[in-house]
């Protein structure tokens, strides 16, 4: 493929001014410091949609009760529905816990709560997104394998402060970028 190198973690990918651990102290949403080119922000869904948060929470507990009761003995059928529960959270886990990103002049990094990730702005070509959040993309067009195939790469969560996260990504793209709101 032209252009397109793997994606890496660099010694400033690491070096964050806050962590996701850390989300629950008082600090802004958006720290754009003075003294770098850095923007920093952090995404919390759970916190953010509160309705949306009591949904998980009650599909995920549905879900465990539904595998634990379908045991006939009842000790397999707790740690199975326990099992059942943990996955679940596990694979819902950047919306149960924080997140945090940071873009540079020389690309973007993301740190979730199991993974952490960099991609030069060099290598994308395609950044579409809505209000909440937004897929950038090595590939021109978008494609349905996208979301299965990660590295062709990367989801960003905006926080509430989505259109002001969308434009400045947007203006970080290469100029034969392509932006789809």
């Amino acid at each position: 493929m032209r252009g397109v190198r793997p994606c890496r973690a660099t010694a400033h990918s690491l070096d964050f001014p806050f962590h996701p651990a850390s989300a629950g102290r008082e600090r802004p949403q958006i720290e754009d410091r003075g003294q770098s080119d850095t923007f920093t922000w952090a995404a919390y869904p759970l916190r953010e949609r509160p309705g949306r948060a009591a949904l998980a929470i009650a599909a995920v507990l549905l879900c465990g009760l539904m595998v634990a009761t379908s045991f006939e003995f009842q000790l397999t059928g707790m740690l199975t529905g326990a099992a059942a529960m943990v996955l679940l959270l596990l694979s819902l886990n950047k919306f149960f816990l924080p997140s945090s990103f940071a873009i540079d002049s020389k690309g973007i990094t993301a740190a979730w709560p199991l993974s952490r990730r960099y991609m030069a702005w060099s290598d994308l070509r395609l950044f579409a997104h809505d209000t909440e959040g937004g897929y950038l993309s090595v590939k021109a067009r978008p494609s349905r394998w996208d979301t299965v195939v990660r590295s062709n790469g990367m989801h960003v969560l905006f926080g509430p402060n989505g259109e002001a996260i969308a434009d400045r990504i947007a203006a970080h793209l290469p100029s034969d970028g392509k932006v789809l709101a």
